[in-house]
């Protein structure tokens, strides 16, 4: 088991405030006014900029930057001893945990219309 010292540690938690400071600064679709200015970019019905979604139908499948995040730092985790930055390490668990604060953290399919806080709009 590694001992992590003062240093170490600062590393950690010094990436960890960079990473929960980015995604806070740029990733809330009404407040955030990095994002607003951020354009928007999309191939065919999968938009990846400012957000990961994916729109099918009546529903768009929205690719959270935590879940994204966690997914990324799992092989990080496992090549441990070859990448040894833990700026990296803390930027990752910050961006991952900062992504956790959201109400909708865990809802990854909404309806079309409902996508950044939208109401959904019925044409009849």
């Amino acid at each position: 088991m590694a001992v992590i010292n003062k240093k170490g540690l600062a590393e950690v938690a010094l990436g960890g405030l960079l990473g929960f400071s980015l995604f806070w600064l740029t990733s809330h679709p009404q407040k955030s006014p990095v994002r607003r200015k951020l354009p928007a970019r999309k191939y065919r019905s999968i938009h990846y900029l400012p957000e990961i979604r994916i729109e099918r139908k009546d529903k768009h499948y929205h690719l959270h930057h935590w879940a994204i995040f966690g997914i990324s730092y799992l092989p990080l985790l496992l090549l441990r001893r070859r990448i040894k930055s833990r700026l990296l390490h803390g930027f990752f668990i910050g961006s991952i945990l900062q992504g956790l604060t959201y109400k909708d953290r865990f809802k990854f399919v909404k309806p079309l219309g409902d996508f950044a806080g939208k109401p959904v709009v019925d044409e009849k």
